[in-house]
């Protein structure tokens, strides 16, 4: 009897016995480092809203305006105007009013001005007689001391 062939070659799995170390997965934060982001993100956008505050005044006033007119336009395109002509006529018509509530209100403007410029020294005598009488009453609480000459001598 003849001897058993050897066995064939143990062949090698492709696969190796342990995995390889896999890249890391996106990274997520903790909850105190999303916190901490969206309060700064808030910190930041509200520095930057009083910081151009007087900037974006006439743009938040034209994004109310377009928005107020918008259905308008959009009525006016269905009844077969281009949006442009609709803009363009919205646009004047708003100017009109403007105009309009100019000159119904400016006789009532300058009558208040008049009024107000003629009550303007009684004013100014009531505000410094004020004032006098609140120095004398810190004076006599404080001592004369603690007041500076030249406010005594402007009573």
């Amino acid at each position: 009897m003849l001897p058993d062939p050897p066995p064939p070659p143990a062949r090698r799995d492709p696969r190796p016995a342990f995995p390889p170390p896999q890249q890391p997965g996106p990274r997520t934060a903790t909850r105190n480092q999303r916190l901490t982001l969206v309060l700064g993100l808030l910190a930041a956008g509200l520095f930057l809203l009083w910081l151009f505050s007087t900037i974006l005044t006439p743009f938040v006033l034209a994004g109310c305006i377009a928005y107020f007119l918008d259905p308008f336009a959009t009525r006016m395109n269905r009844l077969g105007l281009s949006r442009g002509i609709a803009a363009l006529l919205l646009v004047t018509a708003l100017m009109a009013l403007a105009l309009l509530a100019l000159l119904l209100l400016y006789p009532l403007v300058i009558a208040q001005v008049g009024t107000l410029l003629a009550r303007l020294p009684s004013y100014v005598a009531g505000v410094g007689s004020a004032v006098q009488e609140a120095l004398t009453a810190l004076e006599q609480r404080f001592g004369p001391e603690a007041f500076d000459t030249r406010l005594r001598d402007r009573r």
